[in-house]
């Protein structure tokens, strides 16, 4: 339940602030959230006129609600304990690379990752996602990492899938980098380990028991 009047109107103007800055990230909350910017390109929604009463609606949209005046009046009913809803949370994955239009094509070809959406020209930041399991890809321009990902085996993400072992045939057909082979881990589970062109590390894991292929 949301409780906070203030913190809300904050918000929304904020949203309002964000769109007349031209700031890129607040479009794709726009064509999320409201109706008549869905389908408009980053450039249109942020030469559009906005008001902060759509502001209001966005955030209204975004918590659920029908209309701002209806999340408003959610907001002054009583406090009630706080009770975390797990169904609403979500994980996404932040890997820096230094050409987000090369990497979104390697994972969208190599690894099966859909776009969401990408941002900028050249891109600087976009969104992948397969199934469940979603990407952020950060431009840095230069490798984040001092040593190599690879020399430690420090892992970028770890994803779980339901059959890692026709996974792994998959992006090895396709040619993916593999850092590490199907293995048996001690935690009872089968994984393996990708290397993407900046060197980050994807593990796919999938609980015992599977039949590991010949290698």
């Amino acid at each position: 339940m949301v409780n906070d009047v203030e913190n809300l109107r904050k918000r929304a103007k904020q949203v309002a602030r964000d769109h007349r800055a031209g700031l890129v990230t607040v479009a794709e909350r726009l064509r999320r959230g409201l109706p008549r910017f869905e389908g408009m390109a980053d450039v249109e929604v942020l030469g559009a006129s906005f008001t902060l009463g759509e502001a209001q609606q966005l955030i209204a949209h975004e918590l659920g609600f029908a209309s701002w005046a209806a999340l408003i009046r959610a907001s002054d009913l009583p406090l009630r304990s706080p009770r975390v809803r797990d169904v609403a949370w979500r994980c996404y994955a932040q890997v820096f690379v230094r050409d987000v239009a090369r990497s979104t094509a390697w994972y969208r070809d190599l690894l099966g990752f859909e776009v969401d959406y990408s941002y900028g020209a050249p891109p600087f930041y976009a969104q992948l996602r397969r199934s469940e399991a979603v990407f952020n890809l950060r431009g840095t321009g230069s490798s984040p990492w001092v040593n190599l990902p690879g020399e430690e085996e420090l892992l970028a993400v770890r994803v779980e899938v339901d059959d890692v072992k026709a996974l792994f045939l998959e992006v090895r057909d396709k040619g993916a980098t593999i850092h590490r082979s199907l293995r048996t881990e001690p935690w009872d589970q089968v994984t393996f380990v990708v290397g993407d062109l900046d060197g980050n590390l994807i593990s796919f894991g999938s609980p015992m028991p599977l039949t590991i292929p010949n290698r």
